[in-house]
């Protein structure tokens, strides 16, 4: 008789919970069952299991007109057998040994009623399999006056199992919402808020800053922001109009030849998109300014199908005591001239005939806000830094980082200012009620380690320059309890590096946020006009998924969005994954009379975009009969929606048609 393998081999009969993957205690039958405890069960096999290898059956198909075939699909035509051989005791009294005979039983003669697992791991193996039991057999006598010799005698149990071994599930869950930073965001995401504190922030002359006013000398021009910030959600400030004044406000300046302006007279409103030093007055309103006052302005771009001409918008409104006032005039949304000029290039400030006054001793006087990324918020000074930069959206593939398991769709950047200290940082959850905070990042339990990866590239930093991680914890109510340093990487990076860390949470905690920091207090400017780009930022609790940190952690994943649609990027996983889904069609016709029919197909395409894609607000139809050709409906600003804004119509005494 071979020797008994106790303690090599684990054989053990349980249940797989379906929700969370974990084997145990079989809700009906208890357990698990051992098998091979070395007392009342022992192998006698040193593998425990004999198992045998299913037939396979693999489907081709092909083209006529193309040689060779591709196999599309793979399956088992049967189920595996697994043979166990076991020795039972020895039992101290033989109603020990006839209870024992009967548990096995039990587990056996129960597999057709309910789901079974067998828990296997051969000897030297580090983790286990599972085998999920369709049928079983034995061969223990009917008569139980029979069992005593199954007391000297070897036990053999047959189980008939699925083909496929399932090992542990692997927990991929990245608590980091919108990691790659590829998704749109529905509520406006706060890229630039200047108090006019100084001039730090723009590049040009003519500029001059005191009593939290920012003054554009006659004549004089300025450059500010990122380039990277392509569609702006709203470019909200607030001026002072005195006799004479032009101002100019570059939401796009390329160069003097290309750009894409509103500009506000005493007397009119307009939107004027120059390409080649040919300029298009794309929408115009008369207005009535009074010297002396302040007014508020607000531009926003609607973005659209990639190639598309965006829409543009302005809106003036009255000052109200520091805030926005009444509506004075809007124009647009109109279609700019072109879909590349009318997204490149800095935003920019100029003033002819008289000097153009911006700001004032109140919150959010100079802002510029984004339709994403999603999720994440910037602050642009997280300390007394004299600099104020520029949070941006980076959707040019060259600039995301290429390693991951696809295309990276976009990523955090951070453009500095020409000059000044900088201290600014991306963020997913600034404390406050959890409710509908979707960056709040939970914690399973207070005292899990937390690990942190997330890569970055930067140009043009000094050598003082700092890239850090933060992770900060928040009790149940949203009050921060504590912030870590997770890691420090100086200098510039003209490459992309990982950065990496832990952080064992301490008492209280309930949530968690990352934040990704950019400083530099040198007031040299070393730094002036560097940027920094964060992608691929993963968070995960290791006490709870048992992955460890590093550079071999957790398979890039993502599994959190704001808002949809959403790319779902899930690695580490093999198998067919059912999801339903909507399948929408659309089209856009410049009119459409009564009668007309839109034909769409179904079919498949050699292109693919790495870039999320909104829908372009569509332009309505109006009937001949109403004397005009004015569209009756145009597209409305909802910061709150995925598209960033809904559709508004004006029914006329003719109706409306379509």
């Amino acid at each position: 008789m071979p020797a008994p393998t106790s303690g090599q081999t684990t054989l053990q009969l349980g249940w797989t919970n379906p929700l969370i993957g974990a084997f145990g205690a079989h809700p009906v039958l208890g357990g698990p069952l051992n098998l091979n405890d070395g007392q009342t069960y022992t192998l006698l096999s040193p593998d425990g299991l004999e198992l045998s290898t299913p037939r396979k059956t693999v489907i081709p198909t092909g083209n006529i007109r193309s040689q060779g075939e591709r196999v599309t699909r793979a399956t088992y035509r049967e189920n595996r057998e697994a043979l166990a051989r076991l020795i039972l005791g020895p039992s101290s009294t033989y109603g020990q040994h006839i209870g024992t005979i009967r548990t096995l039983v039990s587990w056996m003669d129960a597999s057709l009623a309910y789901p079974i697992t067998l828990k296997w791991r051969p000897p030297g193996a580090s983790s286990p399999v599972y085998l999920d039991v369709v049928a079983s057999a034995h061969n223990v006598p009917l008569d139980e006056s029979s069992w005593a010799r199954l007391q000297v005698e070897p036990v053999e149990l047959a189980f008939f199992v699925r083909p496929a071994l399932r090992g542990d599930r692997v927990w991929l869950q990245n608590l980091a919402i919108n990691p790659g930073f590829g998704a749109y965001g529905g509520p406006a995401v706060t890229v630039f808020n200047d108090p006019m504190a100084n001039t730090n922030a723009y590049a040009g002359t003519g500029a001059s800053a005191a009593a939290s006013v920012l003054t554009i000398a006659a004549a004089a021009f300025v450059t500010f922001g990122s380039p990277g910030w392509g569609a702006p959600n709203a470019w909200t400030l607030r001026f002072q109009w005195i006799t004479g004044l032009t101002g100019s406000f570059y939401l796009h300046y390329v160069n003097g030849s290309n750009f894409l302006r509103c500009v506000v007279s005493g007397t009119s409103l307009q939107l004027i998109h120059t390409i080649a030093g040919v300029s298009t007055t794309l929408a115009t309103a008369t207005i009535a300014l009074v010297t002396g006052t302040f007014y508020w302005l607000t531009l926003t771009q609607y973005p659209t199908v990639a190639g598309n001409p965006p829409l543009v918008q302005a809106t003036l409104y009255a000052d109200s005591a520091g805030a926005k006032g009444a509506q004075t005039a809007t124009i647009g949304p109109a279609a700019t001239a072109d879909a590349v000029t009318a997204l490149s290039g800095r935003c920019a400030l100029g003033a002819s005939g008289a000097a153009l006054a911006i700001g004032g001793a109140f919150s959010n006087v100079f802002t510029v806000s984004l339709f994403g990324p999603g999720g994440w918020t910037f602050t642009p000074n997280l300390s007394t830094a004299t600099g104020m930069a520029s949070g941006a959206w980076e959707q040019t593939l060259a600039s995301t980082y290429p390693g991951g398991p696809t295309t990276s769709w976009g990523a955090g950047r951070v453009d500095l200012p020409p000059a000044g200290t900088v201290d600014c940082g991306w963020r997913l959850y600034a404390g406050g009620a959890p409710a509908g905070a979707l960056g709040a990042m939970p914690v399973s339990a207070a005292g899990d380690v937390l690990q942190v990866a997330v890569w970055a590239k930067s140009s043009g930093l000094s050598a003082n320059a700092l890239l850090r991680l933060y992770v900060t914890e928040y009790d149940v109510n949203g009050a921060q309890l504590r912030q870590t340093l997770v890691t420090t990487l100086g200098g510039n990076q003209a490459a992309w590096v990982q950065l990496t860390g832990s952080v064992t949470t301490g008492a209280s905690t309930v949530y968690a946020d990352l934040m990704l920091r950019v400083v530099d207090t040198i007031a040299a400017g070393e730094s002036a006009n560097g940027t920094v780009w964060w992608d691929n930022a993963q968070v995960w609790d290791q006490t709870q998924t048992g992955i460890g940190g590093g550079p071999g952690g957790m398979p890039y994943c993502e599994l959190r969005f704001p808002q949809s649609p959403a790319q779902l990027i899930v690695s580490g996983l093999l198998g067919d994954l059912p999801a339903p889904c909507m399948l929408a069609l659309g089209t856009y016709v410049a009119s459409m009379a009564v009668g007309t029919a839109l034909n769409w197909a179904l079919g498949r395409r050699g292109q693919a975009s790495a870039n999320g894609l909104l829908v372009g607000a569509p332009q309505g139809f109006q009937s001949p009969n109403t004397g005009s050709s004015v569209p009756a409906t145009s597209a409305v600003l909802d910061a709150s929606s995925y598209g960033g804004y809904y559709l508004a119509t004006t029914l006329t005494s003719s109706g409306f048609n379509p």
